[in-house]
């Protein structure tokens, strides 16, 4: 599988787990909806518009050219916590900070324990 069509895999993983139209994400990423719709549909980006989508996804462009998916690697309690505007306002590394405490609190539980009546 090469690399662009990688990154447009990803690049739309991304758009949809942060549930933004294609408008929405296009300001994000600073980059025209034409540029993106040829690029989803199988168009290659230029070097220069891959690294200011990556730049404005806060994500490495080498992660966004892997073989998996980002959102492959998003859970329950990642998506659960996208939902609270103090979280979506981190930085990319806090996210990452923060979920993995969470987790641990979850994981340290006890079974049961924290479950509505």
């Amino acid at each position: 599988m090469d690399g662009c069509y990688k990154f447009s895999k990803n690049i739309e993983a991304v758009r949809k787990i942060r549930k933004l139209k294609l408008c929405e994400f296009s300001k994000m990423v600073d980059t025209p909806v034409s540029t993106l719709h040829h690029m989803l549909k199988g168009g290659h980006p230029t070097l220069d518009t891959a690294l200011r989508i990556a730049g404005g996804l806060e994500i490495p462009l080498s992660t966004l050219t892997e073989e998996i998916e980002p959102a492959a690697d998003l859970d329950n309690l990642s998506i659960y916590l996208a939902k609270f505007r103090w979280f979506r306002d981190l930085e990319a590394r806090e996210q990452r900070g923060c979920t993995e405490c969470f987790r641990g609190i979850v994981e340290a539980m006890p079974e049961g324990e924290g479950e509505r009546p």
